[in-house]
Protein backbone atom coordinates (compact mmCIF):
# COMPACT_ATOMS: atom_id res chain seq x y z
CA UNK A 1 0.00 0.00 0.00
CA UNK A 2 1.89 3.28 -1.02
CA UNK A 3 1.85 6.82 -1.87
CA UNK A 4 4.31 7.34 -4.41
CA UNK A 5 5.81 11.08 -3.62
CA UNK A 6 4.23 12.35 -7.43
CA UNK A 7 0.67 11.69 -6.08
CA UNK A 8 1.32 14.32 -2.70
CA UNK A 9 -1.19 16.52 -3.71
CA UNK A 10 -2.01 19.72 -1.68
CA UNK A 11 -5.43 18.93 -1.92
CA UNK A 12 -6.60 16.73 1.14
CA UNK A 13 -8.34 13.91 0.63
CA UNK A 14 -12.24 14.48 1.02
CA UNK A 15 -14.00 11.76 3.06
CA UNK A 16 -16.13 9.29 1.40
CA UNK A 17 -20.19 10.40 2.40
CA UNK A 18 -21.30 8.10 4.85
CA UNK A 19 -25.00 8.57 3.84
CA UNK A 20 -24.78 5.81 0.88
CA UNK A 21 -22.49 3.33 2.84
CA UNK A 22 -24.81 3.75 5.79
CA UNK A 23 -28.22 2.98 4.04
CA UNK A 24 -26.36 0.22 2.63
CA UNK A 25 -25.35 -1.73 5.55
CA UNK A 26 -28.63 -1.42 7.12
CA UNK A 27 -29.98 -2.67 3.94
CA UNK A 28 -27.45 -5.97 4.25
CA UNK A 29 -28.27 -6.47 8.11
CA UNK A 30 -31.98 -6.07 6.98
CA UNK A 31 -31.92 -8.89 4.40
CA UNK A 32 -29.28 -10.91 6.55
CA UNK A 33 -32.18 -10.87 9.86
CA UNK A 34 -35.01 -11.52 7.46
CA UNK A 35 -32.95 -14.50 5.76
CA UNK A 36 -32.76 -15.82 9.64
CA UNK A 37 -36.40 -15.36 9.99
CA UNK A 38 -37.08 -17.15 7.02
CA UNK A 39 -34.80 -20.16 8.76
CA UNK A 40 -31.76 -20.27 6.48
CA UNK A 41 -29.95 -22.81 7.18
CA UNK A 42 -27.17 -22.50 5.28
CA UNK A 43 -25.16 -20.24 7.57
CA UNK A 44 -26.40 -16.91 5.34
CA UNK A 45 -28.08 -15.64 8.25
CA UNK A 46 -25.44 -15.86 11.08
CA UNK A 47 -23.65 -12.76 11.58
CA UNK A 48 -20.40 -13.99 10.23
CA UNK A 49 -21.74 -15.05 7.15
CA UNK A 50 -23.74 -12.04 6.37
CA UNK A 51 -21.87 -9.63 7.15
CA UNK A 52 -24.17 -7.79 10.10
CA UNK A 53 -21.36 -8.17 12.98
CA UNK A 54 -19.21 -6.02 10.60
CA UNK A 55 -19.76 -2.32 9.70
CA UNK A 56 -20.88 -1.15 6.63
CA UNK A 57 -18.52 0.04 3.72
CA UNK A 58 -17.14 3.04 4.50
CA UNK A 59 -17.98 2.81 8.40
CA UNK A 60 -15.25 0.48 9.18
CA UNK A 61 -11.43 0.59 9.83
CA UNK A 62 -9.45 3.00 7.67
CA UNK A 63 -7.14 0.47 6.53
CA UNK A 64 -8.05 -2.38 4.62
CA UNK A 65 -6.90 -5.78 5.68
CA UNK A 66 -4.17 -7.36 5.17
CA UNK A 67 -2.48 -10.64 5.71
CA UNK A 68 -0.73 -11.85 8.12
CA UNK A 69 1.95 -13.49 5.40
CA UNK A 70 4.13 -10.93 3.85
CA UNK A 71 3.11 -9.02 1.06
CA UNK A 72 5.05 -9.30 -2.20
CA UNK A 73 8.32 -6.52 -2.12
CA UNK A 74 6.97 -4.49 -4.58
CA UNK A 75 5.05 -1.23 -3.42
CA UNK A 76 1.23 -1.76 -2.66
CA UNK A 77 -0.73 0.08 -4.87
CA UNK A 78 -2.75 2.88 -3.34
CA UNK A 79 -6.09 1.44 -4.20
CA UNK A 80 -5.41 -1.20 -1.73
CA UNK A 81 -6.69 0.96 1.10
CA UNK A 82 -9.77 1.96 1.38
CA UNK A 83 -11.22 5.95 0.64
CA UNK A 84 -10.99 6.94 3.77
CA UNK A 85 -7.62 6.01 4.97
CA UNK A 86 -5.76 9.30 4.62
CA UNK A 87 -8.39 11.19 6.16
CA UNK A 88 -7.59 13.57 9.02
CA UNK A 89 -7.81 11.23 12.29
CA UNK A 90 -10.20 13.92 13.81
CA UNK A 91 -12.61 12.33 11.58
CA UNK A 92 -11.72 8.52 10.84
CA UNK A 93 -14.22 5.87 11.81
CA UNK A 94 -12.81 3.01 14.08
CA UNK A 95 -13.24 -0.60 13.21
CA UNK A 96 -14.11 -2.20 16.28
CA UNK A 97 -16.03 -2.23 19.72
CA UNK A 98 -12.81 -2.69 21.25
CA UNK A 99 -11.11 0.22 19.63
CA UNK A 100 -14.12 2.13 19.73
CA UNK A 101 -13.62 2.16 23.41
CA UNK A 102 -9.92 2.72 23.20
CA UNK A 103 -8.78 6.66 22.00
CA UNK A 104 -6.75 6.63 19.40
CA UNK A 105 -3.53 7.84 19.80
CA UNK A 106 -2.92 11.12 17.44
CA UNK A 107 1.03 11.20 16.70
CA UNK A 108 2.94 13.69 14.28
CA UNK A 109 6.01 12.98 12.68
CA UNK A 110 8.09 15.10 10.58
CA UNK A 111 12.27 14.27 8.54
CA UNK A 112 15.01 16.36 8.74
CA UNK A 113 15.58 19.35 11.33
CA UNK A 114 19.07 20.81 11.01
CA UNK A 115 19.09 24.12 12.68
CA UNK A 116 22.63 25.21 11.04
CA UNK A 117 23.95 27.92 8.81
CA UNK A 118 21.93 30.53 8.18
CA UNK A 119 19.04 29.46 10.34
CA UNK A 120 21.32 29.22 13.37
CA UNK A 121 22.08 33.21 12.74
CA UNK A 122 18.92 34.00 12.63
CA UNK A 123 17.72 32.08 15.64
CA UNK A 124 20.79 33.69 17.32
CA UNK A 125 19.52 37.11 16.07
CA UNK A 126 15.90 36.31 17.26
CA UNK A 127 17.36 36.26 21.04
CA UNK A 128 19.16 38.97 20.95
CA UNK A 129 16.25 40.84 19.49
CA UNK A 130 18.50 41.99 16.39
CA UNK A 131 16.62 39.43 13.77
CA UNK A 132 15.86 40.63 10.37
CA UNK A 133 11.98 42.33 9.85
CA UNK A 134 11.13 38.77 7.93
CA UNK A 135 12.31 36.44 10.96
CA UNK A 136 9.08 36.20 12.82
CA UNK A 137 8.54 34.86 16.53
CA UNK A 138 8.44 31.16 16.67
CA UNK A 139 11.07 31.00 13.79
CA UNK A 140 11.53 28.22 11.95
CA UNK A 141 8.76 27.00 12.99
CA UNK A 142 6.21 29.47 13.15
CA UNK A 143 4.23 28.08 10.16
CA UNK A 144 3.82 24.66 11.41
CA UNK A 145 3.60 24.76 15.42
CA UNK A 146 -0.10 25.08 15.14
CA UNK A 147 -0.33 21.53 13.42
CA UNK A 148 2.43 19.80 15.63
CA UNK A 149 0.49 21.08 18.67
CA UNK A 150 -2.54 19.60 17.35
CA UNK A 151 -0.74 16.16 18.03
CA UNK A 152 -0.80 14.08 21.34
CA UNK A 153 3.25 13.68 20.76
CA UNK A 154 5.23 15.46 17.91
CA UNK A 155 8.60 13.58 16.83
CA UNK A 156 11.15 15.11 13.86
CA UNK A 157 14.63 13.79 13.46
CA UNK A 158 17.78 16.32 15.08
CA UNK A 159 20.18 16.65 11.92
CA UNK A 160 22.69 18.39 13.50
CA UNK A 161 25.10 18.80 16.79
CA UNK A 162 23.37 21.44 19.51
CA UNK A 163 26.59 22.21 21.08
CA UNK A 164 29.77 24.38 21.59
CA UNK A 165 31.75 21.51 22.60
CA UNK A 166 33.91 18.95 20.38
CA UNK A 167 36.34 19.43 17.52
CA UNK A 168 35.22 18.67 13.45
CA UNK A 169 35.22 14.67 13.50
CA UNK A 170 33.50 13.93 9.99
CA UNK A 171 34.31 13.81 6.72
CA UNK A 172 31.05 16.25 5.44
CA UNK A 173 30.07 19.80 6.26
CA UNK A 174 29.71 19.72 9.82
CA UNK A 175 26.24 20.67 11.00
CA UNK A 176 26.29 22.97 14.46
CA UNK A 177 23.21 24.30 15.82
CA UNK A 178 22.96 27.13 18.48
CA UNK A 179 21.69 26.11 22.27
CA UNK A 180 18.63 28.33 21.88
CA UNK A 181 17.70 25.76 19.02
CA UNK A 182 16.24 23.51 21.64
CA UNK A 183 13.97 26.25 23.39
CA UNK A 184 12.62 26.52 19.30
CA UNK A 185 12.03 23.04 18.99
CA UNK A 186 10.05 22.55 22.33
CA UNK A 187 8.51 26.20 21.44
CA UNK A 188 7.25 24.49 18.26
CA UNK A 189 5.39 21.57 19.69
CA UNK A 190 8.00 19.01 19.15
CA UNK A 191 8.19 16.46 21.82
CA UNK A 192 10.76 14.22 20.74
CA UNK A 193 13.74 13.79 18.60
CA UNK A 194 15.84 11.14 17.48
CA UNK A 195 19.40 11.61 17.29
CA UNK A 196 20.70 8.44 15.33
CA UNK A 197 21.72 9.95 12.49
CA UNK A 198 24.86 10.80 10.19
CA UNK A 199 25.27 14.07 11.63
CA UNK A 200 25.01 13.26 15.42
CA UNK A 201 28.64 13.09 15.80
CA UNK A 202 30.37 15.95 13.39
CA UNK A 203 31.89 17.14 16.43
CA UNK A 204 32.77 13.59 17.75
CA UNK A 205 31.56 12.28 21.61
CA UNK A 206 32.45 15.49 23.32
CA UNK A 207 29.52 17.10 20.85
CA UNK A 208 27.27 14.19 20.93
CA UNK A 209 27.40 13.66 24.49
CA UNK A 210 27.32 17.40 25.61
CA UNK A 211 24.25 17.98 23.36
CA UNK A 212 22.34 14.81 25.19
CA UNK A 213 22.80 16.58 28.81
CA UNK A 214 21.52 19.87 27.51
CA UNK A 215 18.43 17.91 25.76
CA UNK A 216 17.53 15.87 28.65
CA UNK A 217 17.99 19.71 30.69
CA UNK A 218 15.57 21.11 28.71
CA UNK A 219 13.29 17.85 29.02
CA UNK A 220 13.34 17.26 25.29
CA UNK A 221 13.22 13.63 25.04
CA UNK A 222 15.78 11.55 22.75
CA UNK A 223 15.46 8.63 21.13
CA UNK A 224 18.27 6.93 19.45
CA UNK A 225 20.89 7.05 22.37
CA UNK A 226 21.88 3.52 21.18
CA UNK A 227 24.05 4.73 18.09
CA UNK A 228 27.25 5.17 18.95
CA UNK A 229 29.95 5.90 16.10
CA UNK A 230 33.02 4.81 16.76
CA UNK A 231 31.91 3.05 20.32
CA UNK A 232 30.76 -0.10 20.86
CA UNK A 233 26.66 -0.73 19.80
CA UNK A 234 24.50 -0.28 23.31
CA UNK A 235 20.96 -1.26 23.06
CA UNK A 236 18.55 1.23 22.14
CA UNK A 237 16.20 1.40 24.90
CA UNK A 238 12.59 2.34 24.21
CA UNK A 239 11.07 5.77 25.20
CA UNK A 240 8.08 5.18 26.83
CA UNK A 241 5.11 7.74 27.32
CA UNK A 242 1.94 7.05 27.85
CA UNK A 243 -1.02 8.91 25.83
CA UNK A 244 -4.87 8.14 26.20
CA UNK A 245 -4.36 5.17 28.00
CA UNK A 246 -1.68 3.40 25.87
CA UNK A 247 1.77 3.15 26.45
CA UNK A 248 3.84 4.29 22.93
CA UNK A 249 7.30 3.47 23.07
CA UNK A 250 9.98 4.93 20.20
CA UNK A 251 13.06 3.69 19.13
CA UNK A 252 15.34 5.03 16.57
CA UNK A 253 17.88 3.54 14.71
CA UNK A 254 20.95 4.33 12.15
CA UNK A 255 23.13 2.10 10.59
CA UNK A 256 21.31 -0.54 13.04
CA UNK A 257 21.84 -4.22 11.75
CA UNK A 258 18.79 -6.73 11.57
CA UNK A 259 19.82 -8.58 14.56
CA UNK A 260 20.45 -5.31 16.54
CA UNK A 261 17.17 -3.43 15.66
CA UNK A 262 14.99 -6.96 15.68
CA UNK A 263 16.43 -7.18 19.08
CA UNK A 264 15.51 -3.98 20.55
CA UNK A 265 12.10 -3.55 18.65
CA UNK A 266 11.21 -7.04 20.38
CA UNK A 267 11.94 -5.60 23.88
CA UNK A 268 10.18 -2.43 22.95
CA UNK A 269 6.91 -4.60 22.33
CA UNK A 270 7.23 -5.86 25.79
CA UNK A 271 7.15 -2.44 27.87
CA UNK A 272 4.99 -0.52 25.31
CA UNK A 273 1.72 -1.40 23.63
CA UNK A 274 2.41 0.92 20.68
CA UNK A 275 5.74 0.73 18.94
CA UNK A 276 7.62 3.45 16.97
CA UNK A 277 10.41 2.14 15.19
CA UNK A 278 12.20 5.96 13.70
CA UNK A 279 15.14 5.07 11.28
CA UNK A 280 17.59 7.45 9.80
CA UNK A 281 18.04 5.41 6.24
CA UNK A 282 18.26 5.29 2.43
CA UNK A 283 20.26 6.55 -0.54
CA UNK A 284 20.80 10.79 -0.38
CA UNK A 285 18.45 12.25 -2.85
CA UNK A 286 17.00 9.12 -4.10
CA UNK A 287 13.25 8.95 -3.66
CA UNK A 288 13.43 4.88 -4.37
CA UNK A 289 13.17 2.95 -1.21
CA UNK A 290 16.44 0.76 -1.09
CA UNK A 291 15.74 -3.66 -0.51
CA UNK A 292 17.75 -2.78 2.91
CA UNK A 293 15.10 0.22 3.59
CA UNK A 294 12.69 -2.86 2.89
CA UNK A 295 13.66 -5.17 4.73
CA UNK A 296 14.46 -3.33 7.71
CA UNK A 297 11.21 -2.18 7.89
CA UNK A 298 9.80 -5.12 7.71
CA UNK A 299 12.11 -7.16 10.42
CA UNK A 300 11.01 -4.29 12.67
CA UNK A 301 6.99 -4.69 12.26
CA UNK A 302 7.79 -8.21 12.25
CA UNK A 303 9.57 -7.69 15.81
CA UNK A 304 6.59 -6.20 16.96
CA UNK A 305 7.23 -2.29 15.66
CA UNK A 306 3.32 -0.86 15.00
CA UNK A 307 4.52 2.22 13.04
CA UNK A 308 7.72 2.86 10.90
CA UNK A 309 8.58 5.77 9.89
CA UNK A 310 12.05 7.10 8.29
CA UNK A 311 14.40 10.41 7.17
CA UNK A 312 17.99 10.91 5.83
CA UNK A 313 17.82 11.08 1.94
CA UNK A 314 15.97 14.18 1.32
CA UNK A 315 13.32 13.76 -0.50
CA UNK A 316 10.01 12.22 -0.15
CA UNK A 317 9.98 8.51 -0.40
CA UNK A 318 6.79 6.32 -0.67
CA UNK A 319 4.48 4.99 2.01
CA UNK A 320 3.27 1.41 2.11
CA UNK A 321 1.56 -0.93 4.70
CA UNK A 322 2.47 -4.10 5.70
CA UNK A 323 0.69 -6.69 7.55
CA UNK A 324 -1.79 -3.94 8.74
CA UNK A 325 1.26 -1.09 9.78
CA UNK A 326 2.18 1.66 8.01
CA UNK A 327 5.59 2.36 6.83
CA UNK A 328 6.45 6.02 5.39
CA UNK A 329 9.60 5.44 4.16
CA UNK A 330 11.49 9.51 4.10
CA UNK A 331 9.51 12.24 5.30
CA UNK A 332 12.24 14.98 3.11
CA UNK A 333 13.16 17.85 4.52
CA UNK A 334 11.50 19.84 7.48
CA UNK A 335 13.90 22.31 8.64
CA UNK A 336 16.61 23.00 6.31
CA UNK A 337 19.13 25.08 4.51
CA UNK A 338 21.69 25.16 2.24
CA UNK A 339 20.04 22.31 -0.18
CA UNK A 340 17.21 25.30 -1.67
CA UNK A 341 18.17 25.50 -5.00
CA UNK A 342 16.23 22.41 -6.32
CA UNK A 343 12.45 22.37 -5.75
CA UNK A 344 12.35 18.40 -5.02
CA UNK A 345 14.51 19.28 -1.79
CA UNK A 346 12.23 21.83 -0.54
CA UNK A 347 9.22 19.35 -0.28
CA UNK A 348 8.29 17.42 2.76
CA UNK A 349 5.35 16.05 4.54
CA UNK A 350 4.23 16.05 8.20
CA UNK A 351 2.87 12.87 9.15
CA UNK A 352 -0.13 12.58 11.21
CA UNK A 353 -0.90 9.35 12.58
CA UNK A 354 -3.87 8.37 14.73
CA UNK A 355 -3.66 4.49 15.51
CA UNK A 356 -4.52 2.03 18.47
CA UNK A 357 -2.96 -0.99 20.18
CA UNK A 358 -4.82 -3.10 17.61
CA UNK A 359 -4.81 -1.23 14.57
CA UNK A 360 -4.01 1.51 12.33
CA UNK A 361 -7.04 4.18 12.47
CA UNK A 362 -5.64 6.92 10.09
CA UNK A 363 -3.05 8.77 8.45
CA UNK A 364 -2.62 11.92 6.34
CA UNK A 365 0.51 13.20 4.52
CA UNK A 366 0.75 17.32 5.11
CA UNK A 367 2.82 18.74 2.33
CA UNK A 368 5.49 21.03 3.12
CA UNK A 369 7.87 23.47 1.60
CA UNK A 370 10.55 25.26 3.15
CA UNK A 371 11.28 28.97 2.15
CA UNK A 372 14.27 30.78 1.27
CA UNK A 373 15.28 30.87 5.23
CA UNK A 374 14.74 27.14 5.52
CA UNK A 375 11.70 27.20 7.39
CA UNK A 376 8.74 24.61 6.81
CA UNK A 377 4.67 26.26 5.43
CA UNK A 378 1.96 24.09 4.98
CA UNK A 379 1.58 23.93 1.02
CA UNK A 380 -1.38 26.15 0.52
CA UNK A 381 -3.82 24.43 -1.65
CA UNK A 382 -4.39 25.37 -5.41
CA UNK A 383 -7.99 25.75 -5.07
CA UNK A 384 -7.45 28.30 -2.59
CA UNK A 385 -5.91 30.69 -5.21
CA UNK A 386 -9.07 30.15 -7.84
CA UNK A 387 -11.68 33.37 -6.97
CA UNK A 388 -14.77 32.09 -4.89
CA UNK A 389 -17.25 33.18 -8.10
CA UNK A 390 -16.70 32.71 -12.23
CA UNK A 391 -16.24 35.83 -13.92
CA UNK A 392 -18.44 36.79 -16.10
Amino acid sequence: MAIHPRSLSPRRHRPVPLVTSFRAGWLVALLAWVGALVGCNDGAGSPAASGAGTPPAGMGSAVASTPDTAPPPSTLSPSALSPSASQAPSSAPVSSASAAAEAPVRLAFVGDIALNYSIADDLEALQAGKAPKDVEAGFPFAGVAARLRAADLAVGNLECVISKKGKVSTWHKPFRGPLVGVDAILASGIDIVSVANNHSWDFGADGFFDMLESLDRKKLAVVGRGYRQELPHEPEKALVREVRGSRVGFVGFYLADDEDLARDVAAAAKEADIVVAYFHWGREKQSDVTPEQRRQARAAIDAGADLVVGSHVHVMQPTEVYRGKLVAYGLGNFVFMGMNHEERFRRGAILDVALTRDHLVSFELIPTRTDDRGAPREVVPESSYLPSKPRK
